[in-house]
């Protein structure tokens, strides 16, 4: 296995990018599943824990943009979790977008959001977003959210070029350890009472053993300043480092935590989860108030996935498998779940619902994926793609907390749990879908798209795009 990885580093090197969804270089092993259990035969019987027949119930649209968006449920688009109403597809509404400038702030030649892996944290005290520099550096700064122009056309955007804060390096510094020394990369950020929490990973950990994932920026209004304390390590480790989310306190309790990590993307997939991710924890008695520096961080998985008990459908495969490959590159065209090509960048559970949802971004449904082929336009890509190159798309998964709860109480195992509703998002642009930050006041969500803006000649900063998150 190590080996393996060392080759998918040396791809990589030569020919990096492929689909830009973050499963570019990931060739995969061989694994089955054992995943049948009494957990999921009896939680499919309420229409709510497996992936059943009724997914037939899937329902179709089309955006103003032309683009269909697709939608599957194993228990109907709606419904509630006792007085809470359940997320549907037509609870996520495109409001138009902005950009923000690509130009340099800061002393570094990298110190500009171009090439900038993606993921944001929102700031409510102020309408700001955390964002992050070129994907060499990787500083941190602060940006004034300009106005939302209700377009699909990114050349209709405002340019955000109000910087409150410049970028402020600390990998590789003398600010903090990481613990990481090669191939790092931020997976998430989280404004959290007055600090910035930053996750990360090893992009290139063959072997699965990298444990940490996590510092802090103990004051996130004086980034250049501020003490940053880490390395900390998420239980979990790459199937958690990721989103960083609050569990509105309706849902504090039962669920025993409140907040939720989760990532599911990256390289190397026998060290991710194999679909979106949920890790119940408690910063604030453990990650953001400790009498020491750093150290692990207890986490309780209630939605995770491995290769050997990935997120599938069972109604088409069974309820078991000897071999992922053919499900995971949809080799029949009858996978409209998960490949090879998803991941999930985000994920939260909607205030005053039963839903936890999460996007990202998916490939190869309606075509078929290879692994460095030829695609039918004539471009050979770095790593698995989708035959057809317009056979890509964001991605959405809801997921019922009824369900979270269940594996917390033992009643399930994270890996039985299965959406009520997936599909494309309402997304003009197909450009990945790598970060995004929730606004609870205003009930809106802020998602930044992989080197999405291409309106100048040679930057390629993310592009931005707004949606109203509305549960009947």
């Amino acid at each position: 296995m190590k080996f393996l990885g060392y080759a998918v580093f040396i791809l990589c090197i030569v020919s990096c990018g492929g689909n830009g969804n973050g499963n570019d270089s990931n060739p995969l092993p061989n694994s089955s599943s054992s995943s049948s259990s009494s957990s999921s035969s009896s939680s499919s019987s309420s229409g709510t824990g497996s992936s059943s027949s009724s997914s037939s119930s899937s329902s179709n649209s089309s955006s103003s943009s032309g683009s269909s968006s697709t939608s599957s449920s194993t228990s109907g688009s709606s419904g509630s979790e006792g007085d809470l109403p359940l997320l549907d597809q037509n609870g996520i509404v495109f409001k138009g977008g902005f950009r923000l400038s690509a130009a340099k702030f800061g002393d570094s030649d990298y110190a500009s959001l171009s090439y900038s892996p993606g993921p944001i944290a929102f700031n409510p005290q102020n309408n700001s977003l955390f964002v992050i520099s070129h994907e060499r550096e990787q500083a941190v700064a602060e940006f004034a959210i300009p106005e939302i122009t209700n377009s699909r056309n990114p050349e209709d955007y405002a340019v955000g070029n109000y910087v409150l804060q410049d970028f402020s390096v600390f990998h590789g510094t003398t600010r903090v350890n990481t613990g990481i020394e090669n191939y790092f990369r931020i997976t998430g950020l989280a404004h959290l009472n007055g600090r910035l929490v930053v996750n990360y990973m090893d992009w290139y950990d063959a072997g699965g053993q990298e444990k940490d994932t996590t510092v802090v920026f103990e004051d996130a209004s004086q980034l250049d300043s501020s003490t940053v304390t880490g390395p900390y390590q998420l239980e979990g480790a790459a199937h958690a480092a990721g989103w960083l989310t609050p569990v509105p306190s309706e849902w504090q309790s039962a669920l025993g935590g409140s907040y939720i990590a989760g990532h599911s993307h990256g390289s190397i997939i026998s060290r991710l989860s194999v679909g979106p991710s949920a890790f119940v924890l408690n910063p604030d008695s453990s990650l953001l108030s400790r009498s020491v520096s750093s150290g692990e961080i207890q986490t309780q998985a209630i939605l995770d996935f491995s290769l050997n008990n990935m997120l599938y459908d069972k109604s088409i495969y069974g309820e078991s498998y000897s071999d992922s490959g053919p499900i995971l590159y949809n080799h029949n065209r009858q996978n409209d779940l998960w490949t090879i090509n998803s991941g999930a960048s985000y994920g939260f559970i909607v205030p005053g619902t039963g839903t936890y949802l999460t996007i990202g971004m998916s490939a190869g449904h309606e075509s078929g994926l290879g692994y460095k082929i030829t695609q039918n336009d004539g471009n050979v890509c770095g790593g698995p793609c989708a035959y057809d190159p317009d056979d890509k798309y964001n991605y959405f998964w809801m997921w019922r907390v009824s369900d979270l709860l269940k594996v917390k109480n033992g009643e399930m195992n994270s890996y039985d749990v299965r959406p009520y509703q997936y599909g494309k998002l309402d997304s003009p642009s197909n450009a990945s879908l790598i970060g995004a930050a929730y606004d609870a006041e205003n009930k809106r969500l802020y998602v930044s798209l992989l080197k999405g803006d291409t309106e100048e000649d040679y930057s390629r900063p993310p592009l931005f795009y707004v949606y109203d998150i509305r549960a009947e």
